[in-house]
């Protein structure tokens, strides 16, 4: 949910950022939520009693999130899942067009995310445009999974 916190926080604080870097996230045109956008991430989640949070099983995690990702990475990363506010899947961008629409965007898709698919991060940059697209040959994680070629579409984003 990286995408929603850089767009909220680019709001806020234009004058903050010089560029925006969404990474196989959800960037979400003004006042759009999930699912005005006709956006399904398809991920089963599994509701707290009270509602208020969203988390996944262990399977899940390791088949959404890390599913390029070595033995090494996954027993690292799975411990530092927490729960998600449940919130977030119906909130809508508070963004406008003169704020954090003002902040250059680029866009790194993951061909092989199994949290965004790939048509879904296409669909994204198609209703709220960027200047660049990098593509990586990657799931949902590639800090974990390709942190080189990660880095070097970061430093020619920059």
């Amino acid at each position: 949910m990286g995408g929603m916190a850089i767009g909220d926080g680019a709001e806020k604080a234009p004058e903050c950022a010089g560029k925006l870097v969404y990474l196989t996230a959800l960037m979400l045109p003004p006042g759009e939520t999930l699912a005005s956008a006709g956006i399904d991430l398809n991920i089963p989640v599994v509701v707290s009693d009270d509602g208020l949070t969203t988390t996944v099983t262990p399977e899940v995690g390791v088949r959404v999130f890390y599913n390029d990702c070595d033995a090494a990475d996954i027993a690292f990363a799975m411990p530092r899942l927490k729960p998600q506010a449940a919130s977030i899947f119906g909130a809508a961008m508070q963004t406008t067009p003169g704020r954090w629409g003002r902040i250059p965007r680029a866009y790194i898709e993951c061909t092989n995310d199994n949290a965004v698919a790939i048509e879904v991060q296409r669909t994204m940059i198609w209703r709220a445009p960027v200047e660049r697209v990098v593509s990586l040959d990657s799931g949902h994680s590639p800090f974990f999974s390709m942190p080189g070629k990660l880095a070097d579409a970061l430093h020619g984003l920059a």
